[in-house]
């Protein structure tokens, strides 16, 4: 098997977490983490956060998030 075959099967084990970053208070989001303070495990990724989710720093919404 080539190592590219190998990097693509590795990429499907473990999908890459974007960070998200709140424009209000500079908090990031890490899918790594979760949010312990909502009870959102780790491994979740911000697309799939809950629709009332907010920082929990600030309480800025979703939509006030970019991508770092």
């Amino acid at each position: 098997m080539g190592t590219g075959a190998r990097a693509l099967r590795n990429e499907q084990r473990r999908p890459i977490m974007e960070k998200w970053e709140c424009t209000v208070c500079g908090y990031i989001y890490d899918p790594e983490h979760g949010d312990p303070t909502t009870d959102v495990p780790p491994g979740t990724p911000f697309a799939k956060l809950p629709d009332g989710w907010t920082c929990p720093d600030c309480g800025a919404t979703k939509e006030l998030f970019e991508l770092v």
